[in-house]
């Protein structure tokens, strides 16, 4: 399902499709734990490589939810670390459908499919705006009608994009701004590149750097 059918579906459903996903989008459609629970030596790796700023891009196994997020990719979040004064032991910011929140890392239990972008084109100062302004996103409300024109309310990908402003991910779909996750995994694969891949961990195996690309590639259905 592309974005132009499945985002325009959501905003005409009124206030009944929102309190449907908001009810019952954990409900699982694939009942089995996550592929990169196969290898924790991969996943540890993965985990130690994370720097603050790193934006983190998910697939786990489908949820309801997720059927009405076009692409491979279907949660962005970013790594916030010890580098801002959040809550101990939770140093993920990400939007879930109970707010933007504080989170800690991801299980590989629920995870298929994780790569680890990084911008390292940011100064220092640039690096303390940017943190300054994830933290001040802590409490907003959840974007149920991924409107991303609403500054108000937020949903994962639109709350990265409107972090890294910088970057070019002005996206429209369905007549209005939209963000998927992966958009943001395509700037990994723009020429010169925007985001640099760090990691790549795909059905329990890291992916050797030498092919990162290709493989991120082919899981975005070939774009790029």
């Amino acid at each position: 399902m592309t974005a132009e059918i499945a985002l325009p579906l959501v905003r005409k459903s009124g206030t009944l499709l929102p309190r449907l996903i908001r009810l019952f989008g954990d409900l699982p459609l694939q009942p089995r734990p996550g592929r990169l629970d196969r290898d924790a030596v991969a996943f540890g790796e993965a985990v130690r490589t994370l720097e603050p700023l790193d934006i983190l891009l998910e697939r786990g196994p489908l949820r309801l939810s997720d059927t009405f997020i076009p692409g491979h990719f279907k949660h962005a979040a970013v790594f916030l670390g010890d580098a801002a004064d959040g809550v101990a032991g939770r140093p993920i910011l990400e939007a879930r459908r109970d707010g933007v929140r504080q989170s800690p890392l991801p299980s590989p239990r629920d995870l298929d499919t994780l790569a680890i972008l990084r911008d390292e084109t940011l100064s220092s100062e640039q690096r303390a705006a940017l943190l300054s302004r994830a933290l001040a996103e802590v409490g907003k409300s959840y974007d149920f009608r991924f409107d991303g024109d609403d500054r108000q309310r937020q949903f994962c990908s639109k709350m990265v994009a409107q972090l890294f402003r910088h970057l070019p991910l002005d996206v429209a779909a369905g007549g209005r701004s939209i963000v998927l996750p992966d958009h943001i995994a395509r700037l990994a694969l723009a020429g010169p590149a925007a985001l640099s891949l760090e990691m790549l961990l795909v059905d329990g195996r890291a992916v050797p750097s030498s092919s990162r690309r290709l493989r991120l590639k082919c899981l975005l259905g070939g774009a790029g």
